[in-house]
């Protein structure tokens, strides 16, 4: 070291040279997050051959801390690309209604055209769904069993399991999963910037937008682009339904929400 350079050293201030408090940081990166479930990731084998449905669920990884959760989404493929059906269910329930953990319970389904809706729209919508319910930060989280997204001819499909039918349980779960979707018009980061300012409010999906309140204007905009599937549905028409797994019973028949639904755009 030369001169100056030592001199140049000497000078600089001791706190620069205390190394201490980024060793402290590091090690916070180095720690775990334990999440408060386990969840195992399911995966379905693509088949065109008539292979039952559940030989074709593969369990491909089961985590319990944030990073491990992290690294699986590294690993995975974008939804944008899915050809089948990503699960998620809590460790120990295997994704079939008749499974006994599923079966007193249903579930809550959506379907999402990407023509009408934009996959970025449903990219989002599924990010909030899976980090809401993994963080632990989803309405009545303790009756989530599982949720997953399939890829279907002409539409996207999202679903909730839980493991109740009551009505005081399962409505807040529909309305929250309404409200992810309403929100997913704007990214995790760009709403949390907009509400800081006081100037979040969605409009894409509610009554508010004029271009799903003049069918013209709606037909208009279909004629001015082809789409790559058949039934595709305009947001107006997206509504989420609650289906009851197991078949009706003389209790089902007193207390009957398998015909629950919620429209994404309250009709007026």
């Amino acid at each position: 070291m030369s001169l100056d350079q030592q001199i140049e050293t000497k000078s600089l201030p001791k706190k620069t040279l205390d190394n201490s408090t980024y060793i402290a940081k590091l090690d916070d990166y180095k720690s775990k997050h334990p999440l408060k479930d386990t969840w195992t990731f399911w995966y379905v084998t693509p088949s065109k051959s008539t292979t039952e449905w559940a030989e074709l669920t593969k369990e491909i990884f089961t985590f319990d801390t944030l990073e491990e959760f992290w690294g699986l989404q590294a690993a995975l493929p974008s939804v944008d690309s899915l050809v089948t059906d990503y699960m998620f269910f809590k460790k120990d329930i295997y994704p079939q209604w008749e499974s006994p953990l599923n079966k007193k319970g249903g579930k809550w389904v959506v379907s999402l055209s990407r023509d009408d809706l934009g996959a970025d729209v449903i990219n989002k919508f599924w990010g909030r769904i899976m980090f809401s319910i993994i963080g632990n930060n989803f309405v009545n989280n303790e009756h989530i069993n599982g949720f997953y997204i399939s890829n279907k001819r002409s539409s996207m499909k999202v679903q909730v399991w839980t493991d109740a039918i009551d009505k005081d349980i399962i409505l807040p779960i529909g309305e929250y999963m309404k409200e992810l979707l309403i929100n997913s018009e704007f990214g995790i980061h760009e709403e949390s910037q907009m509400r800081k300012n006081e100037s979040f409010n969605p409009t894409k999906f509610t009554n508010k937008n004029p271009l799903y309140l003049h069918k013209e204007n709606d037909e208009q905009e279909k004629s001015q682009k082809k789409s790559n599937f058949k039934n595709t549905f305009p947001a107006d028409q997206v509504k989420f339904t609650f289906n009851i797994h197991e078949r009706k019973t003389e209790k089902h028949e007193k207390n009957d929400n398998s015909e629950i639904s919620i429209n994404l755009i309250d009709k007026q």
